[in-house]
C-alpha cells in the first residue's frame, strides 16, 4: 500500500470498511486480515485528494452507530420490567467494549480530522474567538459512541430505568440481596454517556428514605443511640455508594446525609452536648465529633462547652490552693504544677484520641489552661501563677537529701516551661525566678550549675534571649568568681590570712541585691581578708568600684569545745555573738548585746537562731526580785551532721520573706511595666511619625504580650506620661498622635 495520498472512491472504501465497524461495535469477532486492512482504508479515506473524506467517514460512523443502537433499543425496549436492568447492562458492556475498539480503529481520523474541530476545554472556558458560526462540536469516535448512546437509548429509557433504579437501591438499603454489578453498571452508564438524569430522582429518593429513618429513631432512642445509628447508617451508605455509584454520586450521597441526619437535627446535638462533656462520656463525644466534623457542620457549640467544662474544672482545682507560711507555700506551690499539668495532660489526651488532636479543640485547650493558670479571683493583683511556679523550680534545682537523677531534673524543668508558656506575667515571674535563683548561687544550694544551665536554655527557647541575659550574667559571676579567687590566693604567695577565704564579685545591674541598712561588725580576722582583697582588686581592676553585701556572708566555724567537733555555717553577726564565749561559757544578755557589737537591729533574731540551732541556750532566773536572762554555750551540742547550717535572717528577709508575701515584688513591677509601656510608645511613635489611637493600642499590646499583658487604661496613662514629656503630641484630629523628635 502506498502512503502518498490518492484519488480513492468512498462508496467503494466504506463498502469494505463497513462489515469491520458493525462486528467491532457489536463485539463480534473479526478476521485479523479484515481488522489490518480497516486501519488502511481510514487511512486512505483521510489522506484521499483531491479532497479527504474525512467528513464523510465521519458521517458514515455515525450513521452506522445510530443504525446498530436502534437495534438494540427495540431489543431492550420490549423486554418485562423485571429483566430490563440485566438486558440493559448486558447490551451497555459489550456496546462500551466495542467502543473503544472503534475509537482505536478510527486513531487516525480522529488525529487528523476530530482533532483540529474539537472544542477543548480553555476554549469553553474563555470563548473561542475564532471559531465560525454555526460550527458542531466534533468529539473523538469512541465520545460519539457514548453520544448516540444517551441520544438513542438512555434518554427514552430515562424513565423506566430510573424507576427500576430505585426500587433496586431501595431493597438494597433494606437489606435485600441485589446484583450491585447490574446496579453500577447502569448507573455509570448514565455517567460515561454525559447523561445523568437520575441524579435528581436519587437524591430526592436518599433524601425521603432518611427522613423517614431520623423521624423515626428520634422518636424511639436515646441521642446516644441515635448517634450510634446514624454513624453506623452513614458507613453502610457510604460502602454501598462506593460499590453502585460513579465517585460524584458517592459525594452527593454523603451529603444528604449529612444533612438529613445531622444538620436538621442540630438542636438535638446542642441541647445534649453540655451533659455529655460534664459527664466526660468518651465514647458519645467521639460519636458526637464524627458527625459534626464533616463539611457543612457546626462545630463551635461542642468547642466551647469543652473549653468551658475544662476551664471550671482548672479553676475548683485551684481553689484550695492556699497557704500562708512558707513552708506550705511550697507544698502549694507543687500542688499549683502538679494540678495543672495533671489537667492539661488529662484533656489533651481527650482530644488527641476523641477529637482526633482537632486543632479546634487543641485551642480551645489552650484557651482553658490560660484562663485557669493567669486567674486572678476578684484580686487586682496579678495571678498567683508567676510566684507559684517559680517556688516550683526553686525547689527542683535546690540541694535536697534526695538525691535526683539529671534525667527526671530536666523533666520536671519541662514540665514547668510547659506551664510558663501559658502565664501572662512572665515579667513577675523573671523577678521571682531571678531572686531564687541568687539565693541558690549566693548561699551554694544550687543542685548543680550545668541544672541551672540547662534551666536557662529552656527558658531561652520559652521567653527569648532579653529574658534570660541578666540570669547568663549571674551564672558568669560565679563562675568568675572561682577564677578570681584562686588568683588571690596565689596573689598574697607567703602572706597567710589565717583562714580560707572565697569571694563572690557579683555585678550590680545583674542580681536583684539590696544594701543591708544595718550596722554589721566585722572581726578583725575577716577585716583583714577584706582589706587584701580590695588592694588586689583595685589593682588589676581599676575604675571599679566595690560594695561588700556582708548580709550574705557565711562563716564556717569550728567547734573545739565539743566532745566531737563540729563546724557551724554562721552569718557575720552570728560570728560575732559566738566569739563573745570563746573566753566565757555564759554572759548575761545585755552584756552579750554590748559586747557583739551589733547596735543598729538584728542582734534578737540572729541569737534566735543559734538557739534554734542548739549552740546557745537561754535561761532565765530572778535576782533581786527581778527576771534576768542569761545565754549559756551549750556544750552537750549533737548533730547527725559533721557540718550544719545555721538559719540566718539576712536570707530570710532577703528573698523568702519577699517571695512568700510579694508585696514589694508588686510594687516593682508595676514601675517597671510603666516603664516598658512608655519606652514601647516612644520605640513605636519614632519609627512611624504618625499614628491612630487606636492603632497604638494594638501596638502597644502587640509589643507587651511576651512579658504581661497591659491593661488599657495603663496604655492610656503612659501616653499621657509621655506627652507631657513631649515625646508625642496630639495632632489637630482627636485620635490621631505625632512623634516629638
Amino acid at each position: 500500500m502506498s502512503l502518498r495520498p490518492q484519488a480513492f472512491d468512498f462508496d467503494s472504501l466504506w463498502h469494505k470498511l463497513r462489515p469491520c465497524v458493525e462486528q467491532v461495535i457489536a463485539v463480534q469477532p473479526v478476521p485479523p486480515s479484515l481488522w489490518n486492512e480497516s486501519f488502511s482504508f481510514v487511512y486512505q479515506l483521510c489522506i484521499a485528494v483531491p479532497e479527504s473524506h474525512t467528513m464523510r467517514l465521519y458521517k458514515a460512523v455515525q450513521t452506522c452507530l445510530q443504525a446498530h443502537v436502534k437495534l438494540l433499543y427495540d431489543e431492550i425496549s420490549n423486554c418485562c420490567e423485571d429483566h430490563l436492568l440485566e438486558k440493559y447492562f448486558e447490551r451497555w458492556r459489550k456496546y462500551h467494549a466495542g467502543a473503544k475498539y472503534l475509537d482505536r480503529l478510527f486513531h487516525y481520523l480522529n488525529a487528523q480530522y476530530v482533532n483540529k474541530l474539537k472544542i477543548t476545554d480553555s476554549d469553553l472556558f474563555y470563548g473561542r474567538l475564532f471559531r465560525e458560526e454555526n460550527q458542531v462540536n466534533t468529539k473523538f469516535v469512541g465520545e460519539l459512541a457514548m453520544d448516540v448512546w444517551n441520544e438513542k437509548m438512555v434518554r427514552p429509557l430515562t424513565d423506566r430505568l430510573v424507576a427500576l433504579l430505585l426500587k433496586e437501591i431501595k431493597r438494597y438499603r433494606n437489606g435485600v440481596p441485589v446484583n450491585t454489578d447490574v446496579l453500577s453498571g447502569v448507573i455509570h452508564s448514565f455517567n460515561d454517556s454525559e447523561n445523568d438524569d437520575s441524579g435528581p430522582a436519587s437524591e430526592a429518593n436518599t433524601s425521603e428514605y432518611y427522613v423517614d429513618i431520623a423521624v423515626r429513631m428520634l422518636a424511639t432512642t436515646t441521642p446516644s443511640e441515635y448517634m450510634q445509628f446514624v454513624l453506623e447508617k452513614i458507613r453502610q451508605e457510604e460502602a454501598r455508594s462506593e460499590r453502585i455509584l460513579h465517585r460524584s454520586g458517592v459525594d452527593k450521597v454523603q451529603q444528604i446525609c449529612q444533612e438529613v441526619l445531622v444538620n436538621r437535627h442540630m438542636s438535638m446535638f446542642k441541647s445534649v452536648a453540655k451533659e455529655i462533656v460534664r459527664e466526660e462520656n468518651l465514647a458519645d463525644l467521639s460519636n458526637m465529633y464524627a458527625l459534626l466534623s464533616a463539611k457543612s457542620s457546626d462545630l463551635s457549640f461542642l468547642v466551647n462547652e469543652f473549653e468551658s467544662y475544662v476551664r471550671g474544672i482548672g479553676q475548683h482545682c485551684m481553689q484550695n490552693l492556699k497557704g500562708d507560711d512558707f513552708t506550705l507555700q511550697l507544698q502549694v506551690a507543687q500542688q499549683f504544677v502538679e494540678e495543672i499539668l495533671a489537667v492539661f495532660d488529662k484533656y489533651g489526651q481527650i482530644v488527641k484520641k476523641t477529637f482526633k488532636g482537632d486543632h479546634e479543640f487543641s485551642a480551645a485547650l489552650d484557651r482553658a489552661c490560660l484562663a485557669v493558670i493567669n486567674h486572678r479571683n476578684g484580686s487586682k493583683d496579678p495571678a498567683k501563677a508567676a510566684e507559684w511556679l517559680s517556688k516550683h523550680i526553686d525547689q527542683i534545682l535546690r540541694k535536697s537529701t534526695k538525691p535526683i537523677v539529671d534525667s527526671c531534673i530536666d523533666f520536671e524543668l519541662t514540665k514547668a516551661i510547659n506551664i510558663l508558656r501559658f502565664v501572662d506575667d512572665k515579667d513577675l515571674f523573671h523577678k521571682y525566678y531571678s531572686r531564687s535563683l541568687a539565693n541558690r548561687l549566693i548561699s551554694g544550694l544550687s543542685i548543680s550549675i550545668p541544672a541551672e544551665e540547662t534551666m536557662i536554655h529552656k527558658l531561652k527557647s520559652c521567653c527569648g534571649y532579653e529574658f534570660i541575659s541578666k540570669f547568663q550574667r549571674m551564672l558568669s559571676d560565679i563562675t568568675l568568681s572561682k577564677e578570681l579567687t584562686n588568683n588571690f590566693i596565689s596573689y598574697l604567695q607567703e602572706r597567710v590570712l589565717g583562714i580560707n577565704v572565697h569571694m563572690m564579685v557579683l555585678q550590680a545591674g545583674a542580681w536583684p541585691l539590696m544594701q543591708c541598712q544595718l550596722k554589721i561588725p566585722i572581726p578583725p580576722v575577716i577585716e583583714n581578708a577584706i582589706n587584701e582583697f580590695e588592694q588586689y582588686y583595685t589593682r588589676f581592676f581599676s575604675g571599679r568600684k566595690l560594695s561588700w553585701m556582708l548580709q550574705f556572708s557565711v562563716v564556717d566555724v569550728m567547734l573545739h569545745y565539743l566532745h566531737r567537733r563540729l563546724m557551724a555555717s554562721v552569718n557575720l553577726h552570728q560570728l560575732a555573738i559566738l566569739l563573745c564565749f570563746e573566753n566565757h561559757d555564759q554572759l548575761a544578755l545585755e552584756d552579750l548585746k554590748i559586747r557583739s557589737g551589733i547596735q543598729d537591729g538584728g542582734f534578737d533574731s540572729n541569737l534566735q537562731c543559734l538557739i534554734d540551732a542548739g549552740i546557745l541556750l537561754r535561761q532565765s532566773e530572778k535576782y533581786d526580785g527581778q527576771l534576768r536572762t542569761k545565754i549559756i554555750l551549750n556544750k552537750h551540742l549533737t548533730s547527725r551532721r559533721v557540718k550544719f547550717r545555721v538559719n540566718s535572717p539576712f536570707f530570710s528577709d532577703a528573698f523568702n520573706k519577699d517571695l512568700s508575701a510579694g508585696r514589694q515584688v508588686h510594687a516593682d513591677l508595676k514601675v517597671d511595666r510603666k516603664l516598658f509601656i512608655e519606652c514601647t510608645l516612644v520605640r513605636i511613635m519614632k519609627s512611624r511619625k504618625l499614628i491612630k489611637h487606636e492603632d497604638l493600642l494594638r501596638e502597644v499590646m502587640e509589643q507587651c504580650v511576651g512579658r504581661f499583658v497591659p491593661e488599657v487604661q495603663m496604655i492610656k496613662q503612659a501616653i499621657e506620661s509621655v506627652i507631657e514629656k513631649n515625646f508625642l503630641r496630639r495632632t489637630d484630629n482627636a485620635d490621631e498622635y505625632a512623634y516629638l523628635a
